[in-house]
């Protein structure tokens, strides 16, 4: 098997004119000017097409579209797009990704390996070159943090098979090391995309989707961290007495590391790291971050975990009120049809209008569509309680009547029990309520709210 570099810690029958396999600053650095002559290339290609596409829109009749939106409403409104952009970049991504551990696992790089992954970034390509379709600004698009970091991930893909062969330390190097560690980020957000477009009320797979992005947020931050710390400090930190300090045996203290001076000491780099580790209460671990850039990083994790970790205990806090009746959105079943019943009946009236609306009379052969109710009301209605304790101990009923818990004057509410869809809207009084004209001027809302809402 052909090697393009070989693990340089590792006794190998390759020949010794194969470069070995490192890990340097020096690689990343070229790795990231290949990524600036493609952005230059990336917006060169936007600005041509923004004049191209103004120009055009000054010579265009009146219903005309020109190509540029063309182009743009194909990319937002496509099944073919759409596939492209979540299910097949989160695959090729994942690829990437593996087939990149496994190099890490043996630091050797196989031809075989590396065309591999250079195959799969042409159809990870297919992907940007959509998103840019899709991109309103041409321009802000290729600055965009996400369109960047795909700049990298080419530019230094390229740089490992084709980049220059650098001596350090008298050995001819190639880099094992590049930005594909961090695919990470484009599995995490094909997955969040796709998320979108899975409907919240399934109740068993709420837990899974978080625990799945976690794992990825999880991942992103593990692979970006193992980048850093790989790598080792930065050239502009490396002997910089803000980022490190070393006590040396006669007791004084120098920016520059030597056999008599080798023990860390405290650095203004060091204080900020370590009060911010100690007032998020995260804890130093076996294993401390020991470059600046991953310090800077771990801050910036630590920060950002307090925050999202409020954001899911809330969504723990949705997902627990999910299990009880009313609060989940109404999910209509295949060949079905439903009516949405508001107001503020009693039980009584209640009963009397699902059994007349689900009586046999009323059905036809012709109509293939099962019909169900969706009953919107306060949960200190009178009718609540009497209707959970029907649908918790009937299981017929619950199939065919669903509660939701809300007010009608409430637009969100409405979504929630698909209203637009529905065949038929019924509001219905208080019979027997002591103050009729408030109860008549809730409906009288009730009725208008409904209305606009609808359209």
């Amino acid at each position: 098997m052909r090697m393009i570099c070989v693990n340089q810690n590792k006794e190998t029958n390759v020949t010794t004119t194969t470069p070995r396999c490192v890990a340097n600053w020096a690689h990343t650095q070229e790795q990231v000017l290949y990524a600036i002559y493609l952005l230059i290339g990336l917006v060169f290609i936007a600005l041509i097409w923004t004049i191209a596409s103004r120009r055009q829109r000054k010579s265009l009749r009146k219903g005309e579209i020109g190509f540029s939106l063309q182009c743009r409403t194909w990319a937002r409104t496509s099944r073919t797009a759409a596939i492209i952009n979540r299910p097949v970049q989160l695959l090729v991504s994942c690829a990437i990704l593996g087939l990149t551990m496994s190099r890490l696992d043996s630091y050797d790089v196989t031809e075989w390996s590396y065309y591999t992954v250079l195959g799969l970034y042409t159809i990870a390509v297919v992907d940007d070159v959509v998103r840019f379709l899709a991109s309103r600004y041409k321009i802000l698009f290729c600055f965009s943090p996400v369109m960047l970091l795909e700049l990298l991930c080419l530019a230094s893909n390229f740089g490992v098979g084709f980049g220059s062969v650098k001596v350090i330390d008298g050995v001819e190097t190639r880099t094992y090391l590049d930005f594909s560690i961090m695919r990470s980020v484009f599995m995490l957000r094909s997955y969040l995309e796709m998320e979108k477009h899975v409907p919240r009320a399934t109740k068993g797979w709420m837990m899974v989707r978080l625990e799945i992005k976690i794992l990825l947020m999880i991942m992103v931050g593990a692979s970006i961290m193992f980048f850093l710390e790989t790598l080792g400090e930065l050239p502009l930190f490396t002997d910089n007495g803000f980022a490190h300090l070393y006590s040396c045996r006669d007791g004084s203290v120098t920016r520059h590391k030597s056999t008599d001076c080798s023990e860390s000491t405290w650095s203004v780099m060091f204080a900020f790291y370590f009060t911010v580790v100690t007032l998020g209460t995260v804890g130093y671990g076996d294993n401390a971050p020991q470059t600046v850039p991953s310090r800077l990083l771990a801050i910036m994790f630590i920060v950002m975990g307090i925050i999202l970790f409020s954001m899911e205990i809330d969504n723990l806090i949705s997902l627990y009120k999910l299990r009880q009746i009313g609060n989940p959105p109404y999910t209509p079943k295949p060949d079905s049809k439903h009516v949405l019943i508001i107001g503020n009946p009693s039980f009584a009236q209640l009963s009397a209008i699902l059994r007349e609306l689900f009586h046999a009379d009323h059905l036809s052969d012709t109509d293939t569509q099962q019909l169900e109710a969706v009953v919107l009301g306060n949960r200190k209605a009178k009718f609540t309680k009497p209707l959970i304790a029907k649908m918790k101990a009937d299981p017929i009923f619950i199939s065919r009547v669903t509660y939701i818990a809300g007010d009608a004057t409430r637009s969100k509410d409405l979504e929630r029990s698909l209203a637009r869809d529905a065949k038929a809207v019924f509001v219905f009084p208080d019979k027997l309520t002591d103050d009729a004209v408030t109860e008549d001027a809730m409906n009288i809302m009730r009725v208008l709210a409904t209305k606009r809402y609808v359209g």
